[in-house]
């Protein structure tokens, strides 16, 4: 069974599947949660887990409620993006593959099936049943999460002029969700075209002014155009809103090669 780089995987679920890092927690309280739970909300239990990173609860709940009710479809998605979460790709395949034999009409079955198909590396079929996740969803921030996900898709299978050119117009649809503008400017910074870099990350901060990874693209724009006193005014105002995030930042200015860091900056 394949296992996800923590850095990327933590990219995917924070931006794209609302979740993130694991949270501790001792081990009676979940033990507690787990075996002394009625089954009417167990899930929505479940769902909590997923969302503090807690996957194996996650997982270990939603198959309780599997095992009463063989076709309860908000218990396999869960199941499927705790085994994801967990980088059992074969196991969440499984449960895509039963989610879409459930219903095919759900934007969110194809997104978890698209997911895992890329980080099978079998981007045809990810990109595939990202476009129609997109194309099945009506609701917009839904859609601009899915769109995302599909730049990454792309960029991933070593398109990123399909990658940057969905960003540009996902950008455009939904300029209401800030990692995109987060993305577009990465990507424009990928081929050195820090000017519209630049651009785009001043246009996402003019309407999301608290994501603070946005003045870390302007910070890293700036730099790659050799204006070093704008850069530095744009890392101080993000020491001011995430001093973590800055102090990663800074490895990257100063030319250290840190995966850590470049995930952080792309992501949180």
């Amino acid at each position: 069974m394949k296992t996800l780089s923590p850095f990327i995987l933590g990219a995917l679920l924070m931006t794209q599947v609302g979740l993130a890092p694991a949270q501790t927690e001792s081990s009676q309280t979940v033990e507690h949660k787990v075996n002394d739970f009625d089954p009417s909300d167990g899930l929505e239990l479940a769902e909590g887990f997923l969302k503090d990173g807690k996957y194996i609860d996650a997982g270990k709940l939603a198959q309780r409620v599997l095992q009463s009710d063989p076709k309860n479809q908000r218990a396999h998605l869960v199941l499927g993006k705790a085994y994801f979460g967990v980088g059992a790709l074969d196991l969440a395949q499984k449960q895509a593959d039963t989610l879409l034999s459930l219903d095919s009409s759900v934007p969110e079955y194809h997104l978890l099936n698209g997911m895992v198909k890329m980080f099978s590396e079998d981007y045809d079929s990810a990109i595939a049943e990202l476009n129609k996740a997109a194309e099945l969803s009506d609701v917009p921030a839904e859609q601009a999460s899915i769109l995302n996900t599909l730049v990454l898709a792309y960029h991933r299978s070593g398109q990123p002029e399909m990658a940057l050119a969905t960003c540009v117009t996902a950008v455009e649809e939904h300029p209401e969700e800030p990692q995109l503008f987060l993305s577009c400017s990465r990507l424009y910074r990928e081929k050195e075209d820090f000017k519209n870099a630049l651009a785009v990350a001043q246009a996402g901060l003019e309407k999301h002014p608290e994501f603070a990874s946005l003045y870390a693209s302007v910070a890293l724009a700036e730099k790659g155009l050799g204006h070093d006193e704008e850069s530095e005014k744009a890392f101080q105002a993000l020491k001011e809103r995430n001093p973590d995030l800055a102090k990663a930042l800074r490895e990257v200015l100063d030319g250290k090669k840190s995966d850590k860091a470049d995930y952080q900056i792309w992501v949180e």
